[in-house]
């Protein structure tokens, strides 16, 4: 797998993605189903789900609230962005601490890999058998960005479903499913840059932890259009695991340490 040469593009790649996870649920996740008319062309909660109350959002919030003080997790991010003929492909993984600015992760975009190390304001990435520094992350923490999504869709009025309980990685998940028009995401700074002149609708689907209540997992699904360019679909997801858990503790990769006690940071 070939290793980016690009010294900006860590930041670059998590920045995009950080509204984003792989799927990682256990093995009581149901099918989801898509709609077959009309113009959504993705979920369509109104055939899978239940409306609930608009206090449902005020759970959901809360949740996300809670995410927000969590200290030490693990998060898997991927997405899949579909503009006409062109496809690509994005991942990340790793441990994260926003309140310390702490972070290590690997990022994937397509067949290009690196590794990612981040303590406060200095931040290294890994290329050729080498750490070299790197632009800071100035914002570690996913969930301010959810709670004004929620927040937005709250005042609104969107209507909210509430789906079968689904197992994600190490918890019981409530799962709400809405469908917000594709300009909300501007709620999103991360998502500003793809929301930016794009039409369409979005479906985001939520899994509230059953026992700590804390928001689990999130994905997003849009199919809409760019002018000058075309149709757009964008699939992303969002895990958060191991809470506050010592696997998810931040360590400096053993490397880094050898090449900074060489001097040859």
């Amino acid at each position: 797998m070939k290793k980016s040469k690009h010294r900006r593009w860590p930041v670059a790649l998590l920045g995009g993605l950080v509204s984003v996870s792989l799927t990682a649920c256990g093995p009581a996740v149901q099918p989801m189903t898509t709609a077959t008319s009309g113009t959504l062309g993705i979920l369509d909660p109104t055939k899978t789900g239940t409306l609930v109350s608009p206090a449902g959002w005020l759970t959901l919030a809360a949740g996300a609230e809670a995410g927000a003080q969590v200290q030490d997790y693990k998060e898997q991010l991927s997405a899949s962005i579909i503009i006409g003929s062109l496809h690509s492909t994005f991942a990340v993984y790793g441990s994260l601490n926003p309140a310390a600015q702490k972070a290590s992760l690997a990022l994937q975009e397509g067949n290009t890999s690196t590794d990612y190390y981040q303590q406060g304001q200095v931040a290294y990435y890994y290329d050729n058998g080498h750490w070299s520094r790197s632009t800071p992350i100035s914002n570690l923490n996913v969930y301010p960005s959810y709670e004004k999504l929620i927040s937005k869709a709250s005042a609104a009025n969107v209507p909210l479903y509430q789906q079968k309980r689904v197992y994600v990685f190490d918890e019981y998940c409530n799962v709400y499913t809405s469908v917000l028009p594709v300009s909300m995401l501007s709620a999103l700074p991360d998502f500003s840059t793809t929301a930016k002149g794009q039409s369409g609708q979005v479906a985001v689907t939520w899994y509230l932890g059953q026992t700590d209540h804390i928001l689990r997992k999130v994905d997003i699904k849009s199919v809409g259009g760019v002018p000058d360019i075309g149709s757009m679909q964008v699939d992303t997801s969002t895990l958060i695991f191991s809470i506050n858990s010592p696997l998810a503790k931040v360590s400096i990769p053993p490397d880094l340490i050898k090449q900074l006690e060489n001097g040859a940071g």
